[in-house]
Parts: structure tokens; C-alpha cells; sequence
């Protein structure tokens, strides 16, 4: 590497260090610091040569922040018309106001749905219901919203279409849906129980119920009156079991998630009964423009070299040692991907994996580790993974805004834990082709 190099890397590492630093201390607002992150970014690449306007322009995922919108669009139609307050009441009354049956209940719909749709549109989806419960039951809704995204991303790992890495990973591997579900599901699954007994170490204030509190609250919780637009939710819901469905059928109909959430987005504004400006104003636009700075920045850093000198290490350790490099590589991409986005850190490593097959090496442990890495790493931050930045965006709406803190404390446990077990299921893995 010549020293021109060197000057790029350390340019756009501390770019992107000094940014993540003002994101953790939440002060400007992090779509502010990120935007500013990106213009200094795109500036100092420009000027040094290793990363172009137009490279900055077309690195932003809008297939991202399409189905964000489209899919904010419909959730805000829902919400409107009682749905999310009819959930909310069924789920506390099925669970008689118990936080640790209600805690059971959502992450586990939440994980389930993860496995067959994206996270952020389950995200989207269930967080509003789970905010609701806790506010008619008056418990903190922190540690529900944080495991509910902690089980939406171990979710996603579980399936071949649970996670856009996933699908990267069984394209350039030539791996199916019923691989996936083999080797991952089962790591997911036991993961899964140890984040539901990890939830009472970690917050067990939460679980001690207001009884009196819950005696009276519950009969009051009326299902029948919650619903207050038939017409608008029969639209809506229409336009959202249509779009998951084409969700679904993406391999075979080839229509970007971004345009069917944008499709039915269009649908539901044209034939619903409500305000456009009010529907309007209810869009997250910050999380947005979040978003697209993100992607920039990251793209820069990218761009330096950064996610290459990675992916030489571990091709140089694959050759001595591919159970030291699987686990190598898991853990070095959860580190990565927790401030890193995957999709890029994934398009990176997967050449150097195919590289590594030409050799002779059986690569499909690597395959699976790159998987687990990236699915479970983004955990650790909330800007880990695109559920976990909209997660944090609607809890500013709340009561309880969660801060970068609050969730590195949880997630690095949570984040450690997991990866600590996907390490056993990689050592056991081996055994197996061996």
C-alpha cells in the first residue's frame, strides 16, 4: 500500500470515528452529525482522490429508503385507525398484564415475522403495538423495544430471506432456503432462549407487576371501541398482507421490495379516507436523511480500503487454519457490522470467500459464519443495523427516548453472548464435516 493510501485510510477513519463519537453523545441530533459526517467525507475524497460526487450518489442504498417510506406510509394509515391500540389491548389481556409473558409473546411474533419479512418493516410493524402495551400497563418500555429488536435480527439470520446479507450470501454460495434453515435455525432458535432468560438478568425491575395497577387497568381495556375507521383499515391491511405477499415472491416476479412498499404506499394513499398532509407529517423524514448520510459515509470508508485490508487478513488465515478463520471472521464481522452497514461489509467479504474456494479449502463454514456475524453483530449499537436505527427513532416519539448508551449497555452483553454461542455451533460445525 503506497503512502497516498495510508493518507486515504487514516483520513476516512477518523472522518468516520469522530462522527460515531458525536452519535454516541447524542448531541447535535445524529441525523445532523451524520449529514455533516458525509459532506466532510465526500469533500476529503474528492480532494485526496478516492472517492467522487457521483460515487457518493450512487452508493446510497434507495431500495433502503424506499421501503422505509412506502412502509411508513401504511403503518401511519394503520395507525390512524385504531389497529395498533387493538393489539396493544389483545396482547395485554391475553398476557393478564404479566411483563414476563408479555415480553415472551411480542419477541417471539417479533422474531417469527423477522424470518419471513425485513426487519424494519416488523419493526415498523410492532414496536407502536409493544409502546402501547407498556404505556397501558404503565411499565417501561425500554427493555421491550431493545429485545424486540434483538430478536428481529437473530430472527433474520434464521432464513434465507429473514436478512438482505442472507440473500447475498446464498446467491454467491449457491446455498437454498432449506440450507439455511439446516445451519442457521437451530443456532437461532437456542440463541433465542438465551436472550429470553439473558432479558431478566439484565432488567429485572421490569418484571416485578403493579398488581393493583393491573387489576384495575385490564377490565378497562375495551377491544371492541379501540377500532375507530373500518374502512381505512380494510384498505390498509389489504395493501400490507399484498405487499408482504410480493415481499415473498421477489425471486420470482423480480420486483424490488423498495417499489412494491412504494406500490402500496400509492395504493392505500389514493383509496384511504385520510389526510394526506397529516399522513405526511407522521413520516420519520430525519431517519431518512439519517439513511442516506449513513450510507455515504460508510461508502467513503469503504472506498479507503478499509473493508479490504480486513478481507486480506482473513484470506491469509484461511490458509493456515479455517477453523481459526471462521471464527475469526464471525467475530471480526460483528465487530465491524455493529457501526458498520452489512450490506456493503457482506459484498466486500464475499469475493474474498469465493477467492478462498478456488484454493480447494471447503469454504461453507466460512459462508455461515459470515452470516452470523453480520445478522448477530449488529446488536451491539443501535446504527448496527437499519431495525435497530428505526427502533431508536420511534422511541424518540415516546416518553422513554433510548439513547446510544443505553442500548451498547444491553447490546454489547446481548451481542457477546450470541456470538459466544455461534462460536460453539461453529466449532460444532466443523466436527460435522469432518
Amino acid at each position: 500500500m503506497g503512502e497516498g493510501a495510508y493518507v486515504n485510510l487514516i483520513v476516512a477513519v477518523s472522518i468516520f470515528v469522530i462522527t460515531l463519537i458525536f452519535i454516541i453523545r447524542g448531541n447535535p441530533h445524529r441525523s445532523v452529525v451524520t449529514l455533516s459526517g458525509a459532506v466532510a467525507m465526500v469533500l476529503a475524497g474528492t480532494y485526496l482522490g478516492f472517492y467522487t460526487q457521483r460515487e457518493a450518489v450512487q452508493i446510497i442504498d434507495w431500495n433502503t429508503l424506499g421501503l422505509l417510506l412506502g412502509m411508513m406510509i401504511i403503518v401511519s394509515v394503520l395507525r390512524k385507525t385504531g389497529l395498533f391500540r387493538f393489539l396493544a389491548i389483545w396482547g395485554a389481556r391475553t398476557s393478564k398484564g404479566d411483563p414476563w409473558k408479555l415480553l415472551i409473546m411480542i419477541s417471539l411474533i417479533t422474531a417469527f415475522i423477522s424470518m419471513i419479512i425485513d426487519n424494519v418493516t416488523t419493526i415498523l410493524l410492532m414496536a407502536p403495538v409493544t409502546i402501547l402495551i407498556c404505556d397501558m400497563l404503565s411499565i417501561n418500555p425500554v427493555p421491550f423495544m431493545l429485545f424486540q429488536t434483538f430478536f428481529s435480527n437473530v430472527g433474520g439470520v434464521a432464513t434465507l430471506v429473514g436478512d438482505p446479507p442472507n440473500i447475498m450470501i446464498g446467491s454467491a454460495a449457491g446455498l437454498d432456503f432449506n440450507s439455511f434453515i439446516f445451519h442457521l435455525m437451530p443456532v437461532a432458535l437456542v440463541t433465542l432462549v438465551f436472550l429470553l432468560f439473558l432479558s431478566r438478568i439484565l432488567f429485572p425491575e421490569v418484571f416485578r407487576t403493579n398488581k393493583r395497577r393491573v387489576k384495575k387497568v385490564i377490565p378497562e381495556m375495551v377491544l371492541a371501541k379501540s377500532i375507530t375507521d373500518i374502512y381505512s383499515l380494510k384498505i390498509g391491511l389489504f395493501c400490507l398482507v399484498g405487499v408482504v405477499g410480493l415481499f415473498a415472491l421477489e425471486p420470482v416476479l423480480h420486483l424490488k421490495p423498495a417499489f412494491v412498499a412504494l406500490m402500496g404506499a400509492a395504493i392505500v394513499l389514493t383509496l384511504a379516507r385520510q389526510s394526506l398532509e397529516e399522513l405526511l407529517e407522521s413520516i420519520d423524514w430525519p431517519t431518512l436523511l439519517f439513511f442516506a448520510a449513513l450510507f455515504i459515509l460508510v461508502g467513503g470508508l469503504e472506498k479507503s480500503g478499509f473493508i479490504k485490508i480486513l478481507g486480506k487478513e482473513l484470506s491469509m488465515l484461511a490458509h493456515k487454519n479455517l477453523l481459526g478463520s471462521s471464527a475469526f471472521l464471525m467475530w471480526v464481522s460483528a465487530l465491524v457490522c455493529s457501526v458498520v452497514n452489512r450490506v456493503p461489509y457482506t459484498a466486500a467479504v464475499i469475493p474474498i470467500i469465493n477467492h478462498i474456494s478456488t484454493t480447494g479449502v471447503n469454504v461453507e463454514p466460512l459462508w455461515w459464519s459470515l452470516a452470523l456475524g453480520v445478522g448477530l453483530g449488529g446488536n451491539a449499537t443501535p446504527i448496527g443495523t437499519t431495525a435497530g436505527i428505526a427502533m431508536i427513532s420511534i422511541s424518540e416519539r415516546t416518553a422513554h427516548p433510548i439513547d446510544f448508551k443505553s442500548w451498547f449497555r444491553a447490546g454489547a452483553i446481548v451481542t457477546l453472548t450470541t456470538t459466544g454461542i455461534a462460536t460453539l455451533f461453529i466449532v460444532g460445525l466443523f466436527s460435522w464435516y469432518s
